[in-house]
């Protein structure tokens, strides 16, 4: 390895450091228009490359400690580099990326008033349920094909009770009537066919010998924004008396 160029990626290193008092830790990708800058690099290839390239050759020749303020945090995958100021901790361990429309859509959904409930109805019956849960035999209206149905989704089902529990969120969410009055392919509102399903899902699963139970919105105390207030204790309790009405738990 040319020493002239780990002298050199020091010295921009310690210079850095030196400069930004502020900053304990940089990953690789962000030093290296410094190293471009103070010629280090004649140009930054993908992100760091050049860099990578040494760090990678010194990491396989356990003379790593040439660049003594380089580390690599490992990954079963990957290795990311990142340079830190002497005698501290670094803990950008991983690349920051804008989270996904799936991860915002399930950030979403886990700070949901449903999945707040069922959570807690999963402690009070000690036993996680199935969220989502669907069956062959419970199933939706035609679709227009004339030919399929979709099979229609639980909130949470519990196996080992026989039992399922629904969550009745606020009937009518901001900007939510206009969707509710528009015609599905059975000819009905969304608003009427929620009713007909709600009614099919306890009467179909009734006579599979699973009981429904209808867990309400409007029993649990609100905020000024029309959350559910998280006061365990209380909306525990609250679960454990709507519990103790099903004919197997009660």
């Amino acid at each position: 390895m040319n020493n002239d160029i780990l002298d050199k990626i020091n010295e921009v290193l310690d210079l850095f450091f030196k400069e930004n008092a502020e900053v304990n830790c940089i990953a690789l990708k962000n030093i290296m228009p410094q190293m471009v800058e103070k010629g280090v690099f004649s140009k930054d290839i993908r992100k760091g490359l050049p860099l990578r390239k040494i760090l990678r050759a010194l990491d396989k020749e356990e003379k790593l400690a040439q660049v003594p303020l380089a580390f690599a945090h490992k990954t079963e995958q990957d290795i990311y580099w990142y340079f830190r100021r002497p005698d501290t901790d670094c803990d950008l361990f991983q690349e920051k990326t804008e989270p996904t429309k799936k991860e915002l859509a399930q950030q979403k959904h886990e700070a949901s008033d449903e999945y707040y409930i069922l959570g807690l109805c999963d402690d009070v019956l000690k036993v996680k349920s199935s969220r989502q849960h669907r069956f062959r035999f419970l199933v939706g209206d035609l679709h227009k094909d004339g030919q399929t149905r979709t099979m229609l989704p639980l909130d949470a089902f519990y196996e080992k009770h026989s039992l399922v529990i629904e969550f009745d969120p606020k009937r009518f969410e901001e900007g939510e009537d206009e969707k509710l009055d528009r015609k599905t392919n059975s000819g009905v509102s969304r608003r009427k066919q929620r009713e007909v399903y709600d009614a099919r899902k306890k009467d179909v699963l009734s006579d599979r010998g699973i009981e429904m139970l209808r867990i309400p919105y409007s029993a649990f105390n609100i905020d000024e924004d029309g959350k559910i207030i998280r006061d365990e204790e209380s909306n525990l309790k609250i679960i454990k008396d709507f519990i103790s009405q099903t004919k197997r738990l009660g």
